[in-house]
C-alpha cells in the first residue's frame, strides 16, 4: 500500500510540469481535476488486469418477491431494496447462499435470457442469474428467478475511483503507480503553458509507464502463473447446483 495525500500530489505536479510559482495562471483547483482525471485512467486499467486490485464485497439480503436490488440513496424502490453501495461501478460477480455455508456462483443474464426465467419454472435460490444495470448511485442489480424469501447474497464489485478533494485526501498508488496520475495532470499544466517540449517528453513517459505498470500489475502473486479463466465447468458435491 502506498498513500499519497493530495497536498503531496499537487506538488509533485507543480515540479514534474516546473510551474511551482505559478498558482494564479494554473490554480490548484485545475491541478486536482487534473489529478483527478490521470487517477481515473490508470485506476480503470489496474481493475481490467483481472488480479483484482481494490475489489470490494457488499452482503444483501434478499426480499421475497422483489427482482431488482438498488443503492442505499435510492428513493421510491420497495422496502428492504436500497441496500448496495452508492459507489459501485463495475461487478466482478455475485455469489448466492443455497444453504447455510454453501454458496453458488450466480451467472451474468444474457439479454436474449430476459424471458427464460418464469416464476415456477426455477426453485430460488437454485441457477441464480443477475445482470448490473446502471452504475454509481443509480446502480442496480436485477436476480432472476425472482426471489422467493430472505437469501444471502455477496456482491463482489470495483468501487469507483476516488476522488480527491481536501489535501488530506489520499489514494492507494500500490507500487508508485500514481506516478502516471501525476504525468497525466503534468502533461495538461504543460499544455496550458504551452510548453510543448515538455508535452513531448510527458507523453513518451505516459506511454512508457503504462506499459510498465501493465506488466508489474499482470500478478499479484509472482510465484504462481495465471491461469486460463474457465468458462465452463462443473460442481460437484452434494447439494447444490450442477452446471457444465
Amino acid at each position: 500500500m502506498r498513500l499519497r495525500q493530495l497536498s503531496d500530489l499537487q506538488a509533485d505536479i507543480q515540479k514534474r510540469a516546473d510551474i511551482q510559482n505559478s498558482t494564479a495562471f494554473i490554480p490548484l483547483s485545475d491541478i486536482t481535476e487534473y489529478i483527478n482525471q490521470g487517477w481515473t485512467r490508470i485506476y480503470g486499467v489496474l481493475c481490467r488486469t483481472g488480479e483484482n486490485y481494490y475489489l470490494a464485497n457488499s452482503q444483501i439480503t434478499t426480499v421475497s418477491g422483489q427482482a431488482s436490488y438498488y443503492t442505499t440513496s435510492a428513493t421510491g424502490v420497495p422496502a428492504g431494496t436500497a441496500v448496495l453501495p452508492t459507489n459501485m461501478w463495475d461487478i466482478k460477480g455475485v455469489d448466492v447462499q443455497i444453504q447455510t455455508g454453501r454458496w453458488a456462483n450466480a451467472e451474468r443474464m444474457q439479454w436474449e435470457q430476459r424471458n427464460d426465467y418464469q416464476p415456477g419454472d426455477f426453485a430460488w435460490p437454485m441457477k441464480p442469474y443477475y445482470d448490473y444495470q446502471n452504475s454509481g448511485v443509480q446502480a442496480s442489480v436485477l436476480l432472476m428467478p425472482v426471489p422467493t424469501g430472505g437469501i444471502p447474497v455477496n456482491v463482489w464489485y470495483y468501487p469507483a475511483a476516488v476522488r480527491l478533494s481536501a489535501n488530506t485526501d489520499t489514494i492507494d498508488g500500490g507500487n508508485g503507480w500514481e506516478i502516471y496520475a501525476i504525468d497525466w495532470a503534468a502533461r495538461r499544466c504543460a499544455e496550458k503553458d504551452e510548453n510543448y517540449e515538455l508535452c513531448a517528453r510527458l507523453d513518451r513517459s505516459l506511454e512508457e509507464m503504462l506499459n510498465d505498470i501493465r506488466a508489474e500489475a499482470a500478478s499479484r502473486n509472482a510465484g504462481i502463473a495465471p491461469k486460463v479463466r474457465r468458462v465452463r465447468y462443473k460442481q460437484w458435491g452434494g447439494p447444490g447446483p450442477w452446471r457444465m
